[in-house]
Parts: C-alpha cells; sequence; structure tokens
C-alpha cells in the first residue's frame, strides 16, 4: 500500500510539475495574435473609394472581422495604401466581392487577425456602383 501510495504521489507532483511548465511557458514574451481594439462602420452608397482605417506609421494594423450587405447588385473590395485614399502603393487586400441585392458576407470573428495590413498604410473600400453597402469592420494596432 505504501508503494501505492509513493506512485500516486509521484504521478500527482509530475502532473503539478507540467502545470507549472505550461502556465511559464505560455505567459513567455512574444507575439500574441491581438483581439479587437477599435470597429469603424462601413456606410457607403456611390461608386468610389472610401478611406475606413487610418494606418499609424511603425504599427500594422489586424483587420480581426469584417462584415457587409448590399442594397442592390454591386462589388466591393479591401485594398492598403498611402496617400489620398490609398491611392499611392494601392495593394488588393481582398478580391472583389460581387455582391446582389441583400447579399452579404463576414469574414473573422473579433478574435484573432483575418486580414494583415503592413506599417503605415490606411485601409480603404472601393465600390463600383451607387449602391448602398453596410456593415463594420473591426480591427487592433498594437
Amino acid at each position: 500500500m505504501k508503494r501505492f501510495a509513493y506512485l500516486w504521489w509521484a504521478f500527482a507532483i509530475a502532473i503539478l510539475s507540467l502545470g507549472a511548465y505550461v502556465k511559464a511557458y505560455a505567459q513567455t514574451p512574444g507575439w500574441t495574435a491581438p483581439s479587437t481594439q477599435g470597429s469603424v462602420a462601413i456606410n457607403i452608397s456611390t461608386a468610389v473609394t472610401t478611406k475606413l482605417i487610418t494606418g499609424i506609421t511603425s504599427r500594422w494594423v489586424y483587420i480581426t472581422s469584417f462584415n457587409v450587405i448590399a442594397g442592390g447588385t454591386g462589388n466591393i473590395q479591401l485594398v492598403y495604401g498611402t496617400g489620398s485614399l490609398c491611392a499611392t502603393g494601392q495593394t488588393a487586400l481582398t478580391g472583389t466581392y460581387n455582391l446582389t441585392a441583400q447579399a452579404g458576407l463576414v469574414l473573422g470573428s473579433g478574435i484573432a487577425p483575418v486580414l494583415v495590413v503592413p506599417t503605415g498604410n490606411d485601409v480603404c473600400a472601393i465600390t463600383s456602383a451607387a449602391v448602398q453597402m453596410s456593415g463594420s469592420i473591426a480591427y487592433a494596432q498594437p
């Protein structure tokens, strides 16, 4: 019986030690996926390029969720760049989403990044028609 008790305690100590190691490892400094820090509404009703998020020098933009619904047939695309309405160095962040009336899309849940924008770049939406596009973008700029 003493051997069983000894083995049980040895096993319990080993399990507790492993738990302490896992906890210490999980708390080590390093990159952590940012969760949502802010959000912006999407409210576009013309064929236009609209700045949604203003970039900050030396900070990446992590888009953690994006949703949009169309009031009619039209396209929407997210891009990033600098200058007036992301015109300088404009780069596609998503493909062009072809939406019909009352159709929409959702990316991400706000917990972790789904789209990543390099430092100092703004995020813009390009729409193709005079159709209401409504939604929001949640993001972090840690």
